[in-house]
């Protein structure tokens, strides 16, 4: 798996300590370009409240936050990676595909999260996809 798999370290925490410099300075550009290359290079997020960072897995420019999703993933990352490269024309259609599948678009932060889903919807998703089979 992605996620698991052995990470060197280093450099990531060169880019923390250069980030926690330019931050000192009050170099709040430079602390942002840097909290890019993170997340763009290393697919590092940082969370200045916890003083913490850690790897996720993106889907163009989003991650998710909250409960895992299972089965239902891949396909919502094809339409999150869609979704990053959308032109604004198209970006409403996908955002509702995903609202469809239960899914919240945070785009300001970039992030994405598909809340549990209670045994009314998840027996109404199976419903649907009967019909959809049927057909």
């Amino acid at each position: 798996c992605f996620l698991r798999q052995a990470l060197d370290t280093a450099p990531i925490e060169q880019l923390l300590l250069a980030r926690a410099r330019a931050k000192q300075a009050r170099d709040f550009g430079k602390a942002d370009a840097l909290r890019g290359e993170l997340r763009a290079a290393h697919s590092v997020i940082v969370d200045d409240q916890r003083r913490a960072w850690r790897r996720v897995r993106l889907y163009g420019d989003y991650y998710r936050v909250g409960p895992r999703v299972g089965k239902a993933e891949p396909k919502i990352g094809k339409l999150l990676t869609t979704l990053s490269q959308a032109a604004s024309g198209e970006r409403a259609a996908l955002l509702e595909e995903l609202g469809a599948m239960g899914v919240q678009v945070d785009e300001g932060r970039g992030t994405w999260r598909r809340p549990r889903r209670t045994p009314e919807e998840l027996a109404a998703a199976a419903a649907l996809r009967g019909e959809a089979e049927s057909k």
